[in-house]
């Protein structure tokens, strides 16, 4: 185990023992700490260190690293050491990390008192415990959550989607998360950097209408179960949106359902970008668009020419379209190749 203090001093027990009163002094004002694994291999004695630490610390700390190792007891009152914090408020960074694999460790009630938080990294880390009162993170910028060693459930997924949302300033997201949740949603509307990994059976992206960056390189192969996905409010007519669809549509070879509804944005940065499919979605028999302008078509051409097995494409047409505009629209739509024999396509007013 090992604690640093994030300017670039390492300590050992040496320091914390012979040296105590040279790190006290020069060390009990660190605004940056990261506690790890080298200071010893007892529970008892670690938690004993951290405690220390933090009530010996003078002023406030701007960056909290902790660390639970894989050998900790299982039950932890990190809501203690918080709690010892001379200034919880100024906590600006926030990492805890929990390598005990058949525990997925409770958030502290504290936490949710950092109201000048700017970058959370939370670690196998799932159990939320919201508290009622709960109105978010302000200042929040950057949120990345890994749950790796216990399958997340359908009420941890909905406090993990409430947590998001709740996050108003939210820019950047990165999800790793193993299980098969039912459904999960990220509604983040300053969202603009966004990574999602081992995803579950059906994601719904809403009011992400301000993202730049999409992390698809890192899905690979882990949108193999997804069956279910809900893009909202997408905002079709920037130049990234189509190419980061046609690469989720790769990496979704099972995919039965599609949603897209576009944003009502008319003015973006970027032109549209013309694709080309080179991919097929055997699954797929039912997909819905809320279509608002000529952009949709590009997207819905490369679907009815990669789905062989489509059998119902239901296109909502915006409630400004004359009879003129939704005439055109059936034109064009007839003129489209089909890979399924049988696909119905309905439009509606």
């Amino acid at each position: 185990m090992y604690l640093r203090s994030l300017s670039g001093k390492e300590l050992d027990n040496r320091d914390l023992g012979a040296k105590s009163m040279y790190w006290y002094h020069k060390q009990a004002k660190e605004k940056q700490f990261k506690l790890s694994s080298r200071i010893c291999s007892k529970s008892s004695v670690y938690s004993e260190i951290i405690e220390n630490i933090l009530l010996r610390h003078i002023g406030p700390i701007h960056k909290l690293d902790l660390t639970i190792p894989s050998w900790m007891f299982s039950e932890i009152d990190i809501n203690h050491w918080l709690l010892l914090l001379d200034s919880p408020s100024s906590i600006k960074e926030f990492v805890l990390k929990n390598y005990i694999k058949s525990l997925s460790q409770k958030l502290p009630g504290c936490l949710y008192s950092f109201v000048g938080l700017t970058q959370l990294t939370l670690f196998n880390c799932h159990d939320l415990n919201l508290p009622p009162t709960f109105k978010g993170f302000p200042c929040l910028i950057s949120m990345d959550l890994h749950i790796s060693s216990v399958p997340v459930g359908a009420l941890e997924a909905q406090m993990l989607e409430k947590l998001i949302s709740l996050c108003s300033r939210l820019q950047k997201l990165t999800l790793c998360i193993l299980g098969k949740m039912i459904n999960f949603t990220i509604c983040a509307p300053e969202l603009q950097d966004l990574v999602v990994k081992d995803i579950m059976s059906s994601l719904s992206l809403k009011a992400t209408g301000n993202i730049k960056t999409i992390g698809v390189d890192a899905l690979g192969e882990d949108l193999e179960s997804l069956q279910t996905l809900k893009l909202l409010e997408v905002p079709l007519n920037c130049n990234y949106a189509v190419p980061f669809i046609l690469c989720l549509f790769r990496s979704s070879p099972h995919l039965q359902r599609l949603c897209i509804n576009a944003s009502s944005f008319e003015k973006c940065s970027g032109k549209s970008v013309q694709n080309k499919g080179n991919f097929t979605l055997p699954c797929l028999k039912y997909v819905e668009f809320a279509f608002k302008a000529s952009v949709e078509l590009e997207l819905i051409k490369i679907l009815l020419a990669s789905c062989p097995a489509l059998e119902v494409m239901t296109i909502v047409l915006s409630e400004t379209f004359t009879a003129e505009n939704k005439l055109e629209v059936a034109k064009e739509l007839m003129q489209y190749d089909r890979a399924s024999p049988n696909v119905e396509i309905i439009l509606k007013p």
